[in-house]
């Protein structure tokens, strides 16, 4: 690239004077002048650090030095401050440890938005009273309906007619995760049985346009007939259907293409307020994410040639994101997509197709322990003992998927959660490989990212190591999933939660991710459901948990735990492969992307308890600094 080479230049640059100080006696004036002239000396140097590189040797350095956004070189403080020259910005970190980037594999910084800045009352200012989510509070259904339509009204009368109403459904009680818990069901049974219906809104409101939905990353909402003709018109026919039920996930759209109509330099401030608060300041340098929404993705670009990014985004094309779309017209349109994956920016860039929903919501486990009650939300379909014997062909998500497989389009972003899901990854596979569709290599080639594991059979290992196939993970889906199935199905499938340890024997690649709100001011804007103590505005929680495999003084499957540098490997180094820049992210290493954090507590040393309390203090990215703590 481009900028490797510049890289290059001023190495050999810096070493043509040197040999001519000595062939030709040049006096140090005259060399100062020269590299002040190619403007050869360092960006920046970071020195008096405990840098961990995490290159494949787990070097340990002093210092580095930084130029053109990249690693211009590493070693001791004399060397680095050595090349210093007078407009170099030196960063003294005070022996604390430096680490590469966090790479956040998958999180929502566009939705996350929405549930922030909407709740918040942020955008109000800059875009009026209807840029706010409010809140009709109950815990009971029937209290809810009277909660909604009061709620309605009362902001349709304070607005006035022709402005969005925006109201979201939030059921205190217990801990905020309870909170969640019981918003889920409340909000699922409300629009489930159609006690709150378009009709019922256009009744309450008529001369708005309305959307009701639940609060947290709950994909449940409604509009009346006002806001599904606005919806309908942007977004495509069929997005809503008759009854003000939306089929796309409202979160992927509205704030920005609905509600802001699109506008890119609206969006542009919209995201740079939850980069800027919501994932420089936890050490996250670059995310992956599925993309579906036009005017983030016309955002993005504009900021990226504006050089406003803060973050790096590797996106996802969802374009099958249940927006209406048929699975025969993903296949179709995947048949003329070309392989463009890697392809774009420093900054933002593709690396394959996929959709939301699991291939197939099933268990090999058998049946429930408990006949008279239901098995959670996750295992909706009966598997068959075997798993060549399930009937994959009715599954939309399976079918979309399949097609993505035949037409080597890299499949990324498929969700997984169940142990059923992983099969019909695996029938899909072996499928397009008996029929001469793709080859063994070219599956591992693809490097295929499967979301949210929540539980894997110990003889599913082989498999995904085989097939090079990269698993994400998330704390919070252990324990809103895991023990959900656990619960269920008895105690002795425990083993099958997030076998971490399994996954590093086995070869398994996996990531460490949140999927969360770190930013989280509200109980009403976590998103997920967790443990409490991970609501601490940090990221380290999540990682800590695989290190100790502890929550609360309690401990989960303790025989799982991994040692801290694969955690961080989890977060740094497979990530990088993941989102196809291992070549420029993952490690500090001469050459690659200077993006780093510089953190209050030696991760590599501290008691394993206290790395929940770890904070960064210093989020650098390409050698620009985007955060920076006023404790630092």
């Amino acid at each position: 690239m481009r900028s490797r080479k510049t890289v290059e230049w001023i190495v050999r640059a810096i070493s043509l004077v040197a040999f001519l100080e000595v062939g030709y006696g040049q006096s140090a004036a005259e060399l100062q002048k020269k590299l002040d002239m190619l403007n050869g000396y360092p960006d920046m140097v970071v020195f008096n650090g405990k840098i961990a590189t995490m290159d494949p040797k787990l070097t340990n350095v002093q210092a580095m030095a930084i130029k053109n956004q990249r690693i211009l070189a590493v070693g001791t403080n004399a060397d680095m401050k050595f090349l210093a020259g007078p407009k170099t910005e030196m960063v003294d970190v005070k022996g604390r440890t430096v680490l590469p980037g966090l790479i956040e594999v998958h999180d929502h910084a566009h939705t996350f938005a929405e549930l922030h800045q909407l709740t918040d009352g942020s955008l109000v200012k800059k875009f009026g009273p209807e840029a706010e989510m409010t809140f009709a509070r109950s815990a009971t259904v029937d209290g809810m309906v009277k909660a909604v339509e009061a709620e309605v009204k009362r902001r349709a009368d304070e607005l006035g007619p022709g402005k969005w109403v925006i109201v979201a459904m939030w059921s205190e009680k217990g801990t905020p995760s309870e909170s969640l818990y019981l918003t889920r069901e409340v909000a699922r049974a409300v629009l489930g049985r159609g006690l709150i219906s378009e009709a019922l809104l256009d009744k309450v409101a008529p001369n708005n346009p309305v959307l009701v939905r639940a609060a947290g990353q709950v994909p449940v909402s409604i509009y009346n007939s006002k806001a599904a003709a606005i919806v309908n018109e942007k977004m495509g026919p069929t997005t809503v259907d008759n009854k003000g039920q939306t089929k796309a996930s409202i979160q992927e759209y509205f704030l920005f293409d609905i509600l802001l109509n699109g506008d890119r330099e609206a969006a542009a401030y919209v995201l740079k307020e939850e980069l800027d608060s919501c994932f420089a300041p936890y050490g996250i340098t670059s995310l992956r994410t599925r993309m579906a929404s036009p005017a983030v993705m016309e955002a993005l670009s504009w900021m990226d040639q504006r050089k406003e990014l803060a973050v790096r985004w590797a996106w996802v094309n969802s374009i099958g994101y249940d927006v209406g779309h048929t699975s025969q017209d993903v296949i179709d349109y995947y048949k003329t997509f070309p392989d463009m994956r890697g392809h774009g920016s420093d900054y933002v860039w593709y690396i394959g197709s996929g959709t939301e929903g699991d291939p197939y919501k099933c268990t090999q486990a058998g049946k429930p322990r408990d006949p008279n009650k239901s098995p959670s939300e996750l295992y909706t379909v009966p598997c068959g003992a075997d798993p060549e014997h399930v009937d994959y062909s009715s599954n939309p998500t399976f079918q979309k998927m399949q097609g993505l497989f035949e037409h080597h389009t890299r499949v990324d972003q498929m969700h997984g959660l169940t142990d059923g899901a992983y099969d019909s990854v695996f029938f899909m596979i072996e499928k397009a490989i008996r029929e001469g569709k793709i080859t063994e290599q070219q599956v591992r080639d693809m490097r295929i990212g499967l979301e949210h594991d929540a539980e894997t059979r110990p003889d599913q290992l082989a498999k995904l190591a085989k097939y090079n196939i990269y698993l994400a993970l998330q704390p919070f889906h252990y324990f809103r999933d895991t023990l959900a199935f656990v619960r269920d199905y008895g105690e002795q499938f425990m083993t099958w939660g997030q076998p971490v340890k399994s996954f590093v024997d086995s070869g398994v690649k996996f990531t460490i991710n949140t999927a969360y709100h770190l930013t989280a001011g509200k109980p009403e804007q976590i998103g997920q459901p967790a443990p409490d103590s991970f609501r601490n505005n940090s990221i380290w929680p999540h990682l800590a948990f695989y290190v100790t495999r502890e929550v609360d003084g309690k401990k989960y499957l303790a025989e799982q735990a991994i040692d801290r540098v694969q955690v961080m490997k989890a977060i740094t180094n497979t990530p990088s492969e993941l989102i196809l820049r291992e070549k420029e992210l993952g490690s500090l290493e001469v050459g690659k992307l200077a993006d780093f954090i510089v953190i209050d507590k030696d991760y590599f040393t501290i008691p394993a308890n206290e790395i929940e309390k770890i904070t960064t203090l210093m989020t650098v990215i390409g050698g620009k600094t985007s955060y920076r703590s006023p404790k630092f």
